[in-house]
C-alpha cells in the first residue's frame, strides 16, 4: 500500500495515536482525581456540623465578594432606573407646564383684544348718545328737517 510506505502519512498517524493516548490518559487521571475527592469526603456517620463547616465556609468566603458585587450592581441598576424614571417624569411635567403657559399667554392676548374692542364700542356708544351727533346724522343721512307749522297735524280725541 502506498499509505504505509509514505513517511508523511506515518508521522500523521503516529501524531493522532499519541493525541488519542494523551486524551484517554487525561480522562483516566480526571476520574482518579474525582474518586480520590469522593473518598476524602467525610463519611455520613460524622457529625453534620463538620460536614457543614468545611465546604460551605470556603464557598461563603468566595461568594461574599461576588454576592456583594451583585448586590452593588443590582442597587446601582435599581437606582439608575429610579433616576431615569424621575427624569422622564420631570420632563413630562415640564412639557405639560410649558404647554399650559402657552395656552395662558394665548388666552391673555385674546382678553387684551376683547378689552380693546370693548373700549372702541364704548367710545362709539358715547358718541351716538350725544344729541348734536344724532341731529347731524338725522339731517344728513336721513334727510330729516325740523317741522314747520304747516307740517304739524293735530289729532282730536273725543
Amino acid at each position: 500500500m502506498k499509505k504505509d510506505s509514505d513517511p508523511k502519512y506515518q508521522s500523521q498517524s503516529l501524531n493522532r495515536y499519541a493525541n488519542e493516548k494523551r486524551q484517554s490518559s487525561h480522562r483516566q487521571n480526571r476520574q482518579v482525581e474525582i474518586q480520590h475527592k469522593v473518598s476524602q469526603r467525610p463519611s455520613e456517620h460524622n457529625s453534620k456540623q463538620s460536614k457543614r463547616e468545611s465546604p460551605k465556609q470556603n464557598k461563603i468566603k468566595v461568594d461574599k465578594k461576588t454576592l456583594q458585587n451583585r448586590m452593588l450592581i443590582t442597587a446601582l441598576a435599581i437606582s439608575a432606573c429610579l433616576v431615569g424614571t424621575l427624569l422622564v417624569g420631570l420632563m413630562y411635567r415640564y412639557s405639560v407646564i410649558s404647554e399650559l403657559k402657552y395656552d395662558i399667554n394665548t388666552i391673555n392676548r385674546e382678553i387684551d383684544e376683547i378689552g380693546n374692542q370693548k373700549k372702541e364700542i364704548q367710545v362709539k356708544l358715547e358718541q351716538s348718545n350725544r344729541s348734536d351727533v344724532i341731529e347731524k346724522i338725522a339731517m344728513e343721512q336721513l334727510g330729516m328737517i325740523y317741522p314747520s307749522e304747516e307740517n304739524i297735524v293735530y289729532i282730536e280725541i273725543d
